[in-house]
């Protein structure tokens, strides 16, 4: 939605049984480049904001590079904090991933991991999972001027980088011969084995990963 010279836009959410909304997205500021923040907020199950949350029921957070800070996925942690991950630029003027972690009341978020697939390359998770270990995985895409892959990165429990999975925590796949691959959506099976889902070429793309194996 739009308001005033804002636009707010929410790219996941999680209902909790007492029917509170948790949402997360980003806030641009229309005609400007580099100026999204990443956005979350919290909702009654009467549709009012939850003034419990960050004093407002909203939280606005501009990333540490001051560009594009643009949240895609999240998960709802048990205690109410909110772990999001998306895109931002911060190590080379493009995109890299970036999992974030809000505390329960909506005070304070904080960096966890980030990874840079490459200079000259965009890099943006749009799916989010938890393995059974605490790992969490991020997939999302690898954008440069002439390619783009499926990308997965993994980091253990306490938020370091997975350096087991891939190459320093990172795996890209491409199908066949086809240049443009990108994944948007992910889901971890109980034997935390990591499918990926997007397209190749001009059709849809699944791939499974091993995960723990």
């Amino acid at each position: 939605s739009g308001s005033g010279t804002y636009y707010y836009i929410i790219e996941d959410l999680a209902v909790k049984a007492n029917g509170k909304i948790s949402a997360i997205g980003w806030m641009n500021q229309q005609g400007l480049s580099w100026s999204a923040n990443y956005y979350a907020c919290r909702i009654n199950n009467n549709g009012t904001l939850d003034t419990t949350f960050s004093s407002d029921g909203v939280t606005v957070i501009n990333g540490g590079f001051n560009g594009d800070d643009k949240s895609f996925s999240m998960i709802l942690n048990s205690d109410d904090s909110i772990l999001f991950s998306g895109g931002a630029h911060l190590t080379s003027l493009q995109y890299d991933y970036f999992l974030g972690l809000c505390n329960p009341s909506g005070s304070s978020v904080s960096g966890k991991a980030f990874f840079d697939f490459g200079t000259l390359i965009k890099d943006i998770s749009y799916g989010m999972g938890v393995d059974s270990t605490g790992k969490i995985v991020l997939a999302g895409s690898n954008v440069s001027n002439t390619s783009s892959t499926f990308g997965l990165a993994r980091v253990n429990a306490d938020y370091s980088r997975d350096n087991t999975f891939g190459t320093e925590g990172r795996v890209t796949t491409t199908f066949g011969t086809n240049t443009k691959n990108e994944a948007f959506d992910m889901v971890i099976q109980p034997d935390d084995k990591i499918i990926a889902v997007g397209y190749t070429g001009n059709d849809f793309a699944i791939a499974r990963y091993m995960g723990n194996n």
